[in-house]
């Protein structure tokens, strides 16, 4: 249940402020609007995004800002497809994957994951932490990206 700002969940009031905060420098650092698209996150980091705008459907419109969560490999074809076709070209897309230091069992990583979108057209020009859990590589159209 949401009301604003405050999120309701099972867990104590501490993490929520923590999670809140941590959600907010990443909104913060990773340059996100108001609204966009939030697909395949936690449960708690999805109702975060929820009460500050975001959407967890494609709708008729084409979004112009997308954060993907991806707890491995099995899904990212299927997410990045449907991504690709309901965004803007050149759209704001955040991947979110696990650190290799969380808990979370995974084989995605940095390079794995650069490797992996290269088939979509896409290159990564950013990197940010979301949380402890969770780092996130922002992608851009190949022809989109200035070669240093």
């Amino acid at each position: 249940m949401s009301f604003g700002f405050l999120i309701i969940h099972s867990k104590p009031l501490t993490y929520c402020r923590k999670a809140m905060q941590q959600i907010h420098e990443f909104i913060k650092k990773a340059k996100l609007p108001e609204n966009g698209i939030i697909i395949n996150a936690p449960k708690e980091i999805e109702g975060l995004f929820l009460s500050l705008g975001y959407t967890n459907q494609f709708g008729g419109t084409k979004n112009t800002t997308a954060i993907i969560f991806l707890n491995d490999s099995t899904l990212l074809s299927q997410l990045m497809e449907l991504c690709l076709k309901h965004t803007v070209y050149d759209s704001l897309i955040w991947i979110c994957y696990p650190k290799g230091t969380s808990k979370v069992k995974t084989d995605l990583n940095r390079d794995i994951l650069w490797e992996l979108i290269q088939p979509f057209g896409v290159r990564p020009v950013g990197m940010v932490s979301v949380d402890a859990t969770w780092s996130a590589m922002r992608i851009r159209p190949s022809d989109m990206v200035k070669s240093k």
